[in-house]
């Protein structure tokens, strides 16, 4: 830059015949060199920043000191209908949107060899060299919830609403971020979505973490390969978005003490618990059976689902609850039949005081522990312009068990601590982050730092500085085509007045001094 700066400094003092030549001239250098600038500002960067990488990395292995991961959580209960976080996949750092499920054993994502696959937030990963698929004679393979097809390392899925997923596994580099300096680079098998269908191929990201209580699950491989230092992980939901933490607790949100209790389930099948008895404010569910006190935990799930005598007595418990107000207080129910139950208001500060006022607290007694469902967790609100409202995040059982979806783990900081087999919950104000977006919880997209815009930004950018430059230059060769036309016509005209200034001289000359014959004179 300092070449740039001294080459003005001798522009300035250059002599220029028209003093608009001399800017035009800098204009054209200062837009040429820009670029070549940053080139050689971003090449500085990148060496120098390879030489902390391996450092880091050199760190890194030799020393076993890890420090969790913290990770955003995007999504929303209702609109969006899960709740995601962001993984970098490859050397390029492509970004990969995953649903925290679990109720899942397999980690995988949309990938460019996928033949049947939805439109997604950001684009399907490069899979790279066939080298990275990983064959069925691997060791890795056998880490995982596979089979072998084609000697290819294979999975196929199906859940209960019908959906399912089908693709291969291979090696990748994961990133937790996408920042230069990165000292948390895993190579883990990972999977490739060839096929999707139904709520996967619909929905906005581009696949799902597993963390189910088995062997295969993300956390568990990530913890085998030394990633990270304990076998745990947590979830911390909002209403939008929360906080996911893995290798540690974390304690930052907590509004009070954690309580530990056991997972009922053994290894390689689901995250159960014993629930005890369940109250409304102070009255107890007479048909609750202990027979059935086994609940399932899927954070996969967007609401939660109890069983139809559970379920119809909390809901007349509520109604009875809300019909000994005057005046409808609690709202007009109704039953809708893609939202589920619903109450309707005349305005929002009806609907915020039912909730804060009126609507009952839903106690859980998990083994002692009591466990209060707030009524702003675990409603969801789907006022518009049209409508005031709010639904219940529960609804009568799909499936054979009683099950505890996102909608439950809302308010709560739910430690699953894989280690010890327990399972720990602490009150906690699991923060909005900044980068949502508060009307469907999906991730805000900055065009100029996304990666899914980053490749038209840049095409963009060259287009506008390359318009730029031949803008200029054509301005430069008309500035001077005019004024060598007009330096051309200023001297014809010069050569024409000297022309006739010469034969008006010469005439003079003539009528002054005639020509006279060369002869002598006798």
């Amino acid at each position: 830059m300092m070449e740039i700066f001294s080459l003005f400094h001798k522009i300035n003092k250059s002599s220029f015949k028209f003093p608009i030549q001399k800017y035009i001239f800098i204009i054209i250098l200062l837009f040429n060199n820009i670029p070549l600038y940053y080139s050689f500002s971003l090449d500085i960067k990148v060496a120098s920043s390879m030489n902390i990488y391996n450092n880091k990395i050199n760190k890194f292995f030799t020393k076993r000191e890890l420090s969790p991961q913290i990770q955003d959580i995007f999504g929303s209960m209702f609109k969006l209908n899960y709740y995601y976080t962001n993984l970098y996949i490859g050397d390029s750092k492509e970004k990969q949107g995953l649903i925290l499920d679990t109720g899942s054993s397999i980690t995988t994502s949309t990938c460019s060899k996928c033949k049947n696959c939805g439109k997604h937030i950001h684009p399907p990963y490069n899979i790279g060299s066939a080298k990275n698929i990983l064959s069925c004679k691997d060791k890795k393979c056998s880490m995982l919830s596979s089979k072998c097809k084609d000697s290819k390392c294979s999975f196929s899925i199906k859940y209960a609403e019908g959906s399912s997923l089908q693709g291969i596994f291979i090696n990748k580099k994961i990133f937790f971020d996408n920042k230069e300096e990165n000292n948390n680079i895993i190579e883990i098998p990972f999977g490739c979505t060839l096929s999707e269908n139904n709520l996967f191929y619909k929905q906005e990201v581009n696949g799902i973490m597993g963390l189910n209580n088995n062997e295969f699950n993300f956390v568990e491989i990530l913890y085998k390969l030394g990633r990270i230092e304990k076998n745990i992980f947590s979830l911390c939901f909002a209403q939008l978005g929360g906080v996911f933490t893995l290798g540690e607790i974390n304690y930052k949100f907590h509004k009070s003490n954690i309580t530990y209790i056991p997972i009922r389930s053994e290894k390689n099948k689901y995250y159960k618990i014993q629930i005890n008895s369940i109250f409304i404010n102070d009255e107890k569910l007479e048909n609750y059976s202990s027979e059935e006190n086994n609940f399932l935990l899927d954070s996969g799930a967007t609401i939660s689902y109890f069983n139809n005598k559970i379920f119809d007595e909390i809901l007349n418990k509520m109604l009875e609850k809300c019909n000994s107000y005057k005046n409808g207080i609690c709202g007009s129910y109704k039953l809708n039949s893609i939202l589920g139950h619903c109450f309707y208001f005349n305005n929002t500060y009806e609907l915020n005081e039912a909730i804060q006022k009126y609507w009952p607290i839903i106690h859980f007694n998990i083994e002692g522990y009591d466990y209060k469902w707030l009524p702003e967790n675990y409603y969801f609100n789907i006022s518009n312009k049209n409508i005031t409202g709010a639904c219940m995040g529960f609804n009568k059982i799909y499936r054979k068990r009683n099950t505890l979806g996102g909608s439950w783990l809302i308010g709560h900081d739910i430690i699953f601590d894989r280690e010890r087999n327990l399972l720990g919950i602490a009150e906690a104000n699991c923060y909005q982050n900044k980068n949502l977006n508060l009307t469907n919880g999906l991730e805000l997209i900055d065009f100029k730092k996304n990666d899914y815009y980053k490749n038209e930004v840049r095409i963009f950018s060259f287009l506008i500085i390359t318009f730029i430059n031949i803008l200029i230059c054509g301005i430069i060769i008309f500035i001077f085509l005019y004024f060598f036309k007009f330096k051309k016509k200023k001297n014809r005209i010069i050569d024409k007045t000297i022309n006739i200034k010469d034969n008006i001289l010469f005439n003079t000359n003539e009528a002054h001094h005639p020509i006279t014959n060369n002869k002598s004179f006798i």
